[in-house]
């Protein structure tokens, strides 16, 4: 009877699943898929890795490879996240989608196999446990997401270290890591259990993977992942870094005490100090203890002891969305291994509710986060049994010596940023991001996100009107005293056009033709002529002819000086750019900088006497200022964030740009700064 109920329910589960997710996945575009197969198609071409983490530069080349408006980004994957998808570029788009779907479907029965094995239970019985756990399951299939593939990977390692094929556990766990950074710290596990062979094994893995990556993005790509990104993804600060639907400690502690004018703007407590001790503290404490609490040998533990680790990343992690609780089936079938029927209703009843979404309601309590430590504790308890008091010491000193030294740092950068300095501008709550202002006449044009799309904003006289257009709107110029007409970037249909609005008129019309793919436009102060860059070229046109400019390298950006003969503009190859000035009237160019950083968005004050650009350093974007008269630049933002896109205001005394500090890796706001002659 029980039998036949099982596969009662196992049927009507499979045969929602196929109809309600599946073939929707089939069917429909959604992020995240897109973001894998364009990074993919970058990958084959040799882009530059850079480039990937650009998030508006990347948002354009997905529509180029076939996604239309679909957003997307690759923060913060790491550089070979993308290797799987390899083998789809050369399928369409939507059929690569099917075809990983199709891939996916055996990935999670094989996945069920190994892990019931694991478990020693029957494999519908577990499929039944997949299937209650339905949002994780539907929303990796419903955006083509990766975790069906890493669970598949995870369960692949698990059963050989538990079969004893130590080796090939670690390689696999080594390729995971790579792919995906989470089981990174299972270094340490394998060190402390002295489990050598395991250990060798990942460490083979992962050292010929990142081989593989230095020879396919070369050695400047990497550390740029290394020093950009990677830091911003340990600390949470990627995509929302308040939002409740991540739901992790990080997310939570940040909520509660560092504010920020859009996305959080009254915290419960505004103490930023008490998130710069209590997040290292925390995180750091729990892994130190839990591995503490581990016995070293190898034990008839193990399975438990792999569950209790696995456990704990899930509770420090800085990113926990519904489609990674997927993964906890791995450490669940190692804890129903020789669980009793009370103990699996438990594990089973905890899993069902971290996978299901939280009620509006609750969503402010973060109650994951708590979900995630009753698990913790259910399954750590009897380890703290373990502990010994003189490691136990010795490990709370060293955890609040780090703790200290990494507020103290955090704390010093947190009060140089623009939120803790300057006045945000065009603020507006729960606005995702703000970016590349234009100035003029009184009113600012900026890019901005609404509703999965990007479009432009106007703010003016503390008004906010919406720009929306038949395509993502990017990068708006506007000439000097007019305000309009409005010149912008539309990506639309595979491709960029430049364009120009007249918001009096309502009247849209393309500049150029789809077949230049004009970028980053730029109109001049009298509005007559536009330049733009068409791959990598620097172009201009007026007068109904487009030309090209002689200039060094490849060109990324260009900017107008205000009496209309000369332009700034940025260009050489990705990482070491640098701004120069090209003469109309003689033809001629010349550098308007020192080799320092990667250079980019060069800005002339309307009074022609000061430029300002964007220097990426040691990974870090900042808002440099140099005074064209004569003298050194200097450095005008601070902190341990973007700062870029300057636009000078008509006084010249004063400074806009965008800045991601307290806000996700690349989703900026808008703040102004005062320059003082």
């Amino acid at each position: 009877m029980l039998r036949s109920v099982l596969w009662i329910a196992l049927s009507a589960f499979a045969l929602f699943f196929g109809n309600h997710t599946l073939r929707r996945g089939l069917t429909e575009v959604h992020t995240d898929f897109p973001n894998y197969y364009t990074a993919a198609t970058l990958a084959r071409r040799h882009v530059p890795l850079e480039r990937y983490y650009d998030t508006r530069w990347f948002q354009r080349q997905m529509n180029y490879v076939g996604w239309g408006m679909q957003l997307g980004g690759y923060v913060p994957h790491t550089p070979l996240t993308m290797v799987p998808m390899l083998p789809l570029v050369p399928l369409p788009p939507m059929v690569a989608k099917q075809a990983w779907l199709i891939l996916n479907v055996g990935l999670l029965l094989a996945s069920v196999l190994l892990l019931a094995r694991i478990a020693r239970i029957p494999p519908p019985g577990l499929l039944l446990l997949v299937f209650l756990g339905y949002t994780a399951l539907h929303t990796n299939f419903l955006l083509g997401q990766y975790y069906i593939f890493l669970l598949f990977l995870l369960a692949l390692a698990v059963w050989s270290l538990i079969r004893g094929k130590g080796v090939t556990g670690g390689v696999v766990m080594g390729l995971a890591c790579m792919l995906k950074p989470y089981t990174a710290p299972f270094i340490v596990y394998f060190a402390w259990k002295r489990q050598w062979r395991p250990l060798a094994g990942m460490a083979m893995s992962c050292a010929g993977l990142a081989i593989l990556s230095l020879a396919w993005f070369g050695w400047q790509g990497n550390v740029y992942f290394i020093q950009s990104v990677l830091p911003r993804a340990m600390e949470g600060t990627i995509l929302d870094p308040y939002n409740a639907g991540i739901g992790t400690l990080t997310q939570l502690l940040r909520h509660t005490f560092v504010p920020e004018a859009e996305l959080n703007p009254h915290p419960l407590l505004e103490a930023p100090l008490a998130f710069f001790l209590l997040r290292p503290f925390l995180v750091l404490g729990i892994f130190v203890l839990t591995v503490l609490a581990l016995p070293r040998e190898t034990s008839p533990s193990e399975r438990r002891d792999l569950s209790l680790f696995f456990i704990c990343l899930f509770v420090i992690t800085p990113y926990l969305a519904s489609y990674v609780m997927v993964l906890l089936l791995v450490p669940l079938a190692l804890l129903l291994s020789d669980a009793g029927w009370l103990r699996t209703a438990l594990l089973a009843t905890l899993y069902v509710l971290l996978c299901a979404p939280p009620r509006p309601s609750w969503a402010a309590v973060y109650p994951r986060v708590w979900l995630i430590a009753l698990l913790y504790v259910v399954v750590a308890g009897p380890y703290w049994r373990n502990l010994k008091w003189r490691p136990t010491v010795a490990a709370f000193v060293i955890v609040c010596s780090l703790t200290v030294a990494d507020a103290y740092r955090h704390e010093g950068a947190y009060w140089k940023e623009p939120p803790a300095r300057l006045h945000s501008v065009a603020t507006e709550t729960a606005a995702i991001y703000s970016s590349n202002p234009a100035v003029s006449n009184g009113s600012i044009v900026y890019e901005t996100i609404v509703d999965d799309r990007y479009s432009l904003k106007r703010f003016v006289n503390g008004r906010i009107d919406l720009l929306r257009f038949d395509g993502l709107a990017f990068h708006p110029s506007l000439p000097i005293g007019s305000g309009s007409p409005v010149l912008f970037e539309l990506v639309a249909r595979q491709h960029s056009h430049v364009m120009s609005f007249d918001a009096s008129s309502n009247r849209l019309s393309a500049i150029t033709p789809a077949a230049w793919d004009g970028v980053n436009p730029a109109v001049s102060p009298d509005g007559r002529t536009v330049a733009f860059i068409s791959r990598d070229t620097l172009m201009i046109k007026g007068d109904g002819e487009i030309r090209s400019l002689p200039v060094p390298g490849p060109a990324t950006d260009v900017a107008w000086f205000p009496h209309g003969t000369r332009l700034a503009f940025s260009a050489g190859r990705d990482g070491t750019r640098r701004i120069f000035s090209f003469d109309l009237l003689s033809g001629s160019y010349r550098s308007l900088t020192k080799t320092f950083g990667d250079q980019r968005e060069p800005a002339i004050s309307p009074d022609g006497g000061r430029l300002a650009f964007t220097a990426t350093i040691a990974g870090v974007k900042q808002i440099w200022v140099q005074d064209l008269r004569g003298g050194e630049p200097w450095q005008l933002t601070d902190g341990e964030c973007n700062n870029f896109s300057p636009a000078w205001q008509s006084d010249s005394t004063h400074l806009l740009f965008a800045s991601d500090c307290r806000r996700g890796l690349g989703l900026p706001s808008l703040y102004r700064a005062g320059i003082d002659y």
